[in-house]
């Protein structure tokens, strides 16, 4: 018989597993269940947006999701900005869906108020 993996923070045990059902975390204790799930970035993409310089040249990419697993921060979603080299040069946590997507339209809004043109690549994504 097989029993699913059900371990929490630190290895004890308790599930640390979550998905979203329309935007609200749910909470899975099978492993499987959340690994097929999660397995699809377009479940978990909440933003993710490209600053451009003013000429059209890439400048940063915003990228938030939803990581699934509660972080050290307490949180589940996090928006990460990267730069060309796809090295990451900030982060930012939120804990629920609606603080993610104001947290990533104020990131956006920060460089597109400075001069930048943003490019929204969220085509799949689960924002309204």
């Amino acid at each position: 018989m097989s029993v699913p993996l059900r371990l929490g923070i630190g290895g004890g045990v308790g599930s640390c597993f979550y998905i979203l059902k329309e935007r609200k975390v749910v909470q899975v204790d099978d492993v499987y269940e959340w690994g097929s799930w999660f397995e699809r970035i377009e479940n978990r993409r909440v933003g993710e947006t490209e600053i451009l310089f003013p000429d059209g040249r890439f400048h940063r990419r915003v990228s938030t999701v939803f990581i699934g697993l509660m972080s050290v921060h307490d949180t589940l979603f996090e928006t990460m900005c990267f730069d060309r080299t796809r090295q990451c040069l900030n982060e930012f946590h939120w804990a629920t869906f609606d603080e993610a997507e104001k947290g990533h339209a104020g990131v956006v809004n920060k460089f597109t108020k400075n001069g930048y043109t943003s490019k929204d690549l969220n085509s799949h994504g689960l924002s309204s």
